[in-house]
C-alpha cells in the first residue's frame, strides 16, 4: 500500500510537471498574442521597446550613446520601423538617444510633451526630425490609441508652466499607461510628488506592473502611489553607480511589489493578455 502511495504521488507531480511546462511553451510560442516589454540596461536612464506582431512602440531613448543600442537591439529583431515613439520630458536621460535612433531607424509616430527646451540633446533631436521631415504630435490634452490590440493613453501634466531657469522639467513628463487583455501597465517617466499626485486624482485605477517614476528616487507620494495602483511588479531603471534610494526599495518591500531594477541587465515582460511574466 505504502509502494501505490508513493508511485501515485509521484505520478501527481510529474502531471503536474508536465502541465506546467505544456503552459509555458504555448505562452512563449504564440507570438501573435504575446504583448513584449523589454527595459534596456542603459544606466540611470530610461530605455524602453514594446513589441506585439512585430509592431513596437519605444517610450523614451536613454542618453546620447544610448541610441545605438535601441538601433541595435530592433536589427537584432529585425524591425526596420517603430509604429511610434513617446519622449517622455526632455532630460538628456530620456531623450539623449532620439536623434541617432530616428537617424537610422524610421517612427511612423512621434509623441512628445508641449514645451521647447535647449539642451543639447533636444536640440540634436530637433535637427533630424527637421531633416527627416517628421511631423510631431506635440501634446496639451490627455490622447488615447490602439496599438496591436491593446490600449494607450498618454496623460498630459495639467500645466507646462515652469521656469526653465530654476525648475527641473520631470513633474511635465508624460505617463503612459497600456491595456492588454486583464493586465494593465503604467510607465511614469520622471514624475516626482506633484505630478504623480496629480495624476493619482485622476483616478487612473489598479494596475499590474508599473515603471517606477525617476529612477527609483524615493518622494512621499510613491506611497500613494502604491496603494491606490496595487501594482504586482515594479521595474526601476537605475545603475550600480546611481542605484534606486533604499527607502523605495523597502516601500516596495513593504507593499509586497516583485521589484526588478536595470542595473542587474535588461528586463523582459511577457504577457497574454492574462498572465504575465517576469525574465531578467
Amino acid at each position: 500500500m505504502e509502494r501505490f502511495r508513493k508511485r501515485s504521488r509521484l505520478y501527481v507531480v510529474m502531471m503536474l510537471v508536465i502541465l506546467v511546462l505544456s503552459g509555458c511553451q504555448t505562452f512563449k510560442n504564440n507570438t501573435e498574442e504575446i504583448l513584449k516589454i523589454t527595459v534596456l540596461k542603459v544606466g540611470r536612464a530610461d530605455a524602453i521597446l514594446i513589441e506585439k506582431d512585430r509592431h513596437v512602440m519605444v517610450i523614451d531613448t536613454g542618453e546620447e550613446d544610448d541610441g545605438e543600442k535601441i538601433v541595435e537591439y530592433l536589427r537584432k529583431e529585425n524591425i526596420e520601423k517603430i509604429d511610434c515613439l513617446i519622449i517622455s520630458h526632455y532630460d538628456k536621460d530620456h531623450v539623449g538617444g532620439a536623434d541617432i535612433l530616428l537617424t537610422d531607424i524610421e517612427a511612423e509616430e512621434i509623441f512628445l510633451p508641449d514645451y521647447p527646451s535647449n539642451s543639447t540633446e533636444y536640440l540634436d533631436f530637433m535637427r533630424v526630425v527637421k531633416e527627416k521631415g517628421y511631423s510631431l504630435n506635440c501634446l496639451s490634452e490627455d490622447y488615447a490609441f490602439t496599438f496591436c490590440g491593446c490600449s494607450v493613453y498618454i496623460h498630459t501634466p495639467l500645466s507646462y508652466t515652469f521656469d526653465a531657469s530654476t525648475d527641473y522639467d520631470n513633474n511635465l513628463s508624460l505617463i503612459v499607461s497600456l491595456t492588454y487583455g486583464s493586465q494593465r501597465f503604467v510607465f511614469m517617466g520622471d514624475a516626482e510628488k506633484s505630478r504623480i499626485t496629480e495624476w493619482l486624482s485622476q483616478d487612473p485605477g489598479k494596475y499590474t506592473f508599473i515603471k517606477m517614476p525617476h529612477h527609483g528616487v524615493y518622494n512621499s507620494a510613491l506611497r500613494r502611489l502604491l496603494e491606490e495602483t496595487a501594482v504586482s511588479y515594479a521595474v526601476i531603471c537605475d545603475s550600480k553607480k546611481n542605484p534606486a534610494e533604499e527607502a523605495t526599495l523597502k516601500l516596495l518591500d513593504q507593499y509586497r511589489v516583485m521589484t526588478y531594477e536595470t542595473k542587474n541587465g535588461n528586463i523582459t515582460v511577457l504577457s497574454d493578455g492574462i498572465r504575465i511574466e517576469m525574465h531578467q
